[in-house]
């Protein structure tokens, strides 16, 4: 048996009854691949351009969140090599700051970080959704709840449900959703060089008198931009610690 407060290893873990391997790599691979491929890059790009005013800033900024998200995801990877424990950051902070602090990352994550990333997510892809119908959602009503709402919730309700079911078939499912984001990524950067006539001018904004409406003006170009600019790419890139 391992000594008290030490993590627990190998077979010691599955007697234990604490930790399943129930992933097999292309499954843990995938979890990671469908929590940071998402909407975050489409919702972004307006408010980042709108903080640094630049489409090289707004490359920077991209570069600057991936370096440190990758620095984050190698940094849990480590942890969970030496803390193989259920929870992921709530063991880390239990191990490194004591029972407090990890009571209180739990609290918030349940009330909070959770329901709100959620949330998010689930707006997004009625914002995508409507889009898509070509405003359809907006004349859609039931009650107080206009059509949108109604998708976001059905969405929020189908992601939940999916979740209830076992982890390996969560796995399963993570990796076909993964190859489908893969193919559509690939197919658009594809279709992008065959299709498009493009320019780096495009990255830029159209020049329209609303195109930067809901940024603060304190949110524009200098320091405080930029940093605006790496939250919203940093939102985009969101996901890498999830499977702790």
């Amino acid at each position: 048996m391992a000594a008290p407060n030490q993590p627990l290893l190998g077979s010691e873990i599955q007697s234990a009854g604490r930790l399943v391997r129930a992933l097999a790599l292309p499954a843990a691979a995938s979890l990671a691949i469908c929590n940071v491929i998402g909407q975050g890059v489409f919702l972004k790009a307006r408010a980042m351009t709108c903080d640094v005013g630049s489409p090289s800033l707004v490359m920077l900024a991209w570069i600057g969140a991936g370096a440190l998200s990758l620095c984050g995801s190698l940094t849990f990877a480590e942890l969970g090599t030496m803390i193989p424990e259920s929870g992921g950051p709530y063991a880390f902070l239990r191990r490194a700051f004591g029972g407090s602090v990890a009571f209180a990352y739990g609290w918030m994550m349940f009330f909070l970080g959770g329901p709100l990333a959620a949330a998010a997510l689930a707006a997004g892809t009625a914002i995508f959704l409507n889009l898509l119908s070509g405003g359809m959602l907006e004349h859609v009503h039931y009650g107080w709840l206009n059509g949108a709402t109604l998708a976001a919730l059905v969405m929020l309700v189908a992601v939940t449900t999916m979740n209830l079911a076992r982890v390996r078939t969560n796995g399963l499912l993570a990796i076909g959703l993964a190859a489908v984001k893969i193919l559509m990524l690939v197919a658009l950067t594809a279709a992008a060089f065959i299709f498009g006539e493009g320019s780096f001018g495009h990255f830029a904004l159209s020049g329209s008198q609303g195109a930067c409406t809901g940024i603060a003006p304190s949110l524009r170009g200098g320091a405080a931009g930029f940093g605006a600019a790496m939250l919203g790419a940093l939102y985009a890139y969101q996901g890498w610690s999830s499977l702790t």
